[in-house]
């Protein structure tokens, strides 16, 4: 090959080279300046609308869910309240329990049965 068509692709090669490396410069700095800001800009925007909805979300359903625990205590402390037995069906539970204690004492030959 001559040296001329030597020089020549070289300089073809060198001039692609070149044309290749200014081409990705520029559209790296056009990343960087402007694409790049814009972008953080509208996820950074995204993720705070996602945050605030996840909030309001956690909130609804924090406030329902205290409102169902809150009535289920109420319905408990209720129901715990309406069964607790009266001053006359205690007395006869003791009376029957003191009883069975004194038969119990009289069979093992321990205290006197009535």
């Amino acid at each position: 090959m001559p040296a001329s068509t030597l020089a020549l692709v070289l300089a073809v090669v060198a001039t692609a080279a070149l044309t290749s490396a200014t081409t990705l410069g520029i559209a790296y700095l056009l990343y960087v300046r402007r694409l790049r800001p814009r972008l953080e800009a509208e996820l950074e925007a995204r993720l705070a609308a996602a945050r605030a909805e996840l909030e309001a979300r956690l909130k609804a359903a924090a406030g329902e869910l205290g409102e169902v625990v809150q009535d289920r205590v109420r319905r408990g402390v209720l129901d715990a309240l309406t069964s607790l037995p009266t001053a006359e069906g205690l007395r006869g539970t003791a009376e029957g329990l003191g009883r069975t204690g004194a038969e119990l004492l009289a069979r093992l030959g321990l205290g006197r049965a009535k």
